[in-house]
């Protein structure tokens, strides 16, 4: 059959090698089945590639290439120039015709054969610098299809988390957790009449009320994904374009880009409140977003489209940045050096008693508290206690009391009125120079059981840094108690 349509050596080498999409593929096998030239130039291609590609397995000969392309190249020349000759001469041409066509023809062919190589030979084949074929590696030949597969994708890092606040009783996989206690990916984590805060990186973590179930079905520096039932706080920093945090709550997602929120669910009802930041609710239907100081509530079945968050009052705004405040450390490394280089303190308190940790609400009872190190106030029951907690994960146990009754308060008040001439003094040098200065600071005194003092702190001071370190100064070296119960008591001082 008489071919209609020219297709070139090159499109035959390109099917050879994979290069054509499927639909070119299938129209040029088809044409060759019907056009025998074409299928006499295809085998003709096929068969100088498959010679090519074995010459390339072979071990390279022993030519010297340089004088060898040298030759071909002064070959090539020097029958140019004859030929010019020749032509100007214009004498014995019949006699010498029929060599020069057939060494003519029989260069082209050679050089028309390297020329194919070079169009047919794999992507990524160093380009020859003479006109001889150059052996193929063997990992470029066209059965091949390293060079097809897509890039892997790189992992993300996972993620590590240290617990900053433990109380109560809280299960981490079915086992009790501990202040220790690694948290990651895949993790479940059970509040039953307890909480616990996680924190994973800088100024970000997350709280785990009373009566909560979470679990962690993704942990890594790409995303952070928690499913909850019940109710969660977390506070986190900005996070990068390519990371995401988000709170499964039935099927509802919160999702945050860097902000302070809580999210409730329980039965299928859902509440989210936000105190910094923004987040945004979705479902299959739609999403919202909530800005901060807003709070939306949804009713189970509710979906999210067309609801509009309301304004919290001041009131509740207050109570809630209260109860949504995760405690967190101020600097992060990774899990095992942040262990290494903080400190736990016990605290043990009566049930109710709230516990506040260097003026901050941590929980009521007894408890556990990451912190750095350093002194810390505790304070629980109307009583207060300075603590010097250590490094290297050692625990500090403050014991912190219910108000009982002791007779340091009265006294204290007896031994004030005897410095109170001292504390006069201490007053007297600003009230030079502003008779109607006026002031007061509230002292807390450690008072020992064999009545020495062991420390005096203003728990609230004045301006006046003068005054306020004379006043504690008379406290601390002018206060005398006889041998009774060890208690610190809490005075406020007028002047």
């Amino acid at each position: 059959m008489k071919c209609g349509v020219n297709k070139s050596p090159e499109r035959w080498a390109d099917l050879m090698q994979g290069h054509l999409g499927p639909e070119e593929q299938a129209s040029l096998e088809a044409h060759a089945e019907t056009c025998e030239k074409c299928r006499e130039e295809r085998s003709r291609v096929y068969a100088v590639t498959r010679t090519l590609y074995e010459l390339g397995e072979a071990p390279p000969p022993e030519l010297s290439w340089e004088p060898l392309g040298i030759r071909i190249g002064w070959s090539v020349s020097s029958e140019t120039r004859r030929r010019v000759r020749e032509q100007e001469r214009q004498r014995g041409w019949a006699r010498w015709r029929v060599p020069v066509v057939l060494a003519s023809g029989t260069l082209v062919a050679a050089l028309s054969g390297v020329l194919l190589w070079r169009e047919v030979r794999p992507h990524g084949t160093p380009g020859i610098d003479h006109a001889v074929a150059v052996p193929v590696a063997a990992d470029v030949r066209p059965s091949s299809s390293r060079m097809d597969e897509p890039e892997p994708v790189p992992t993300a890092k996972p993620l590590e988390g240290i617990i900053t606040l433990l109380a109560g009783a809280v299960h981490l996989d079915h086992d009790a957790i501990a202040i220790a206690s690694g948290i990651k990916a895949g993790a479940r984590i059970v509040t039953e009449e307890g909480r616990v805060a996680v924190q994973f990186g800088n100024r970000s973590g997350f709280l785990v009320d009373s009566g909560t179930t979470v679990e962690l079905l993704q942990f890594d520096e790409s995303a952070v994904e928690l499913r909850v039932r019940g109710s969660v706080s977390a506070e986190l920093v900005k996070r990068q374009p390519h990371q995401r945090f988000v709170v499964r709550a039935g099927s509802r997602f919160v999702e945050v880009r860097g902000t302070a929120f809580r999210v409730t669910e329980q039965y299928g009802a859902l509440d989210v409140a936000v105190t910094r930041g923004r987040v945004t609710v979705s479902d299959d239907d739609g999403s919202v977003e909530v800005p901060a100081g807003s709070r939306i509530a949804l009713a189970p079945g509710v979906r999210v489209a067309g609801v509009t968050p309301r304004r919290m009052m001041n009131v509740d705004a207050k109570e809630l940045v209260d109860s949504v405040h995760v405690p967190l450390l101020p600097t992060w490394t990774s899990a095992n050096e942040m262990r290494g280089s903080t400190a736990v303190l016990k605290v043990s308190a009566k049930p109710r008693v709230r516990v506040r940790v260097d003026g901050v609400q941590a929980g009521t009872g007894d408890l556990y508290l990451r912190k750095s190190p350093g002194r810390h106030l505790i304070e629980a029951g109307g009583l207060s206690r300075w603590v010097e907690a250590e490094a290297g994960g050692s625990t500090v146990t403050a014991l912190a009391e219910e108000r009982a009754r002791s007779e340091r308060p009265r006294q204290l008040d007896a031994q004030l009125s005897v410095v109170q001439r001292a504390i006069a003094s201490c007053v007297g040098r600003v009230r030079k120079v502003d008779p109607l200065f006026s002031g007061e600071i509230v002292a807390e005194i450690g008072i020992n059981a064999d009545g020495t003092v062991g420390f005096v702190t203003a728990i609230q001071g004045t301006p006046e840094r003068d005054v306020e370190s004379c006043v504690l100064s008379v406290l601390r070296d002018g206060l005398t108690f006889p041998p009774g119960t060890k208690s610190t008591v809490r005075k406020r001082i007028r002047f």
